[in-house]
């Protein structure tokens, strides 16, 4: 195609048959496209697959996949077909080699992986990813990480390449430094993903419906699931994030004391173009709540609906944000509630700054 290849149903590729596919072929911008219940299926894993130029080599169950990229981690693999390894439960990673290359999952589904516990310091699906993980969906994903952990996620532990059109649902909890319902730490760039995950933080864990913390770019992503964190961070979507763009929270949100919660982000330095509807709840001691984030700047043209509640003593709590500066074009409706004590305000409870304008909140339904 000139631009994008976008399959909307299922292909099957029988016998030893074969399929290249080329975007951008004398355009620019366009790319390979899975959505409603498009998927590519391979009868042969001999087939060929190219894309773009690259030869992919199929594979169809998770040992071949990690025997394959512990040979050549740099390689190109795709799933031939959906993967069900419904009555294993992996003590390891069961990808524990660092990534580098490109996987791509051609729109098919892994069901019901079970990851109860780790020795290294990354969990998920895949340990480490430098390269390119697209286009799969985990489906009843069970994740448990009862030992202290840096960063766990259904997909990937730590990630500092790219994931575009990716989902998750299940549960995940544990102790861990950065957990999510899709990556435990992103240092990239996470395009059109997706989690419905419920996910729980041990401990002072920093948590997030799709990703625990990220230094890189969300944009085009939402998370629905229920998010609780103990006297950490914790975010519908991301739990510590720098840059979300176009992305959506619509679960809830519940934190402890002297934790910093938010129904998109418990942190976050610069969204845009994004919005958050599920309830938050913090505990007392110096909580930090927000509809749509507990501490937060750089925020502009985003809203939150969801009620906003904390105990008390010295709690900070908005129905936009908790703490916030640099906000503009936004708004709150969700009703915020709070003991004496605390900083409240129906869209900010403190700013720490004063370059914010253009902002409003609903009077009625906040009841501030």
């Amino acid at each position: 195609a000139i631009q994008s290849v976008e399959i909307d149903k299922p292909v099957m590729v029988t016998g030893t048959g074969a399929m290249t596919i080329a975007t951008n072929d004398g355009g620019s911008g366009g790319d390979l496209l899975f959505n409603g219940k498009g998927n590519v299926t391979f009868w042969d894993l001999s087939s060929s697959l190219v894309i773009n130029g690259n030869s992919y080599t199929l594979i169809n169950d998770i040992p071949m996949l990690a025997s394959d990229i512990a040979a050549n981690p740099s390689g190109f693999y795709a799933l031939a077909n959906k993967i069900d390894p419904k009555h294993e439960s992996f003590n390891n990673v069961p990808i524990r080699t660092e990534f580098l290359g490109t996987f791509e999952g051609l729109g098919q589904t892994i069901s019901h992986l079970k990851i109860k516990h780790d020795m290294k310091n990354q969990e998920g699906f895949f340990a480490i990813s430098d390269g390119i993980m697209r286009d799969i969906h985990l489906k009843q994903v069970d994740i448990l990480s009862p030992s202290s952990q840096d960063e766990v996620g259904a997909l990937v532990g730590l990630k500092r390449g790219s994931i575009f059109n990716a989902s998750a649902d299940g549960t995940a909890s544990g102790s861990a430094t950065d957990m999510g319902g899709r990556v435990g730490f992103n240092q990239g760039r996470v395009t059109n993903s997706s989690a419905a995950v419920a996910v729980i933080g041990f401990d002072s864990a920093v948590v997030g419906g799709l990703i625990g913390s990220s230094t890189g770019l969300v944009v085009n992503s939402h998370a629905t699931g229920a998010v609780t964190v103990g006297e950490g961070a914790a975010g519908g979507l991301v739990g510590n994030a720098a840059s979300i763009r176009l992305s959506f929270a619509t679960g809830a949100v519940t934190g402890g004391d002297a934790s910093v919660v938010g129904g998109l982000a418990g942190a976050s330095y610069q969204i845009s173009q994004s919005y958050a509807s599920g309830p938050v709840t913090a505990g007392s001691n110096g909580a930090v709540a927000g509809g749509l984030v507990g501490d937060g700047s750089g925020i502009e043209n985003s809203y939150s609906t969801g009620a906003v509640h904390v105990g008390s003593q010295m709690n900070e709590i908005g129905g936009f944000a908790g703490i916030g500066n640099s906000i503009k074009t936004s708004y709150s409706l969700g009703e915020v509630g709070a003991d004496a004590g605390s900083d409240v305000g129906g869209f900010i409870g403190k700013t720490s700054g004063h370059d914010s304008d253009s902002n409003y909140w609903d009077t009625d339904t906040s009841g501030m």
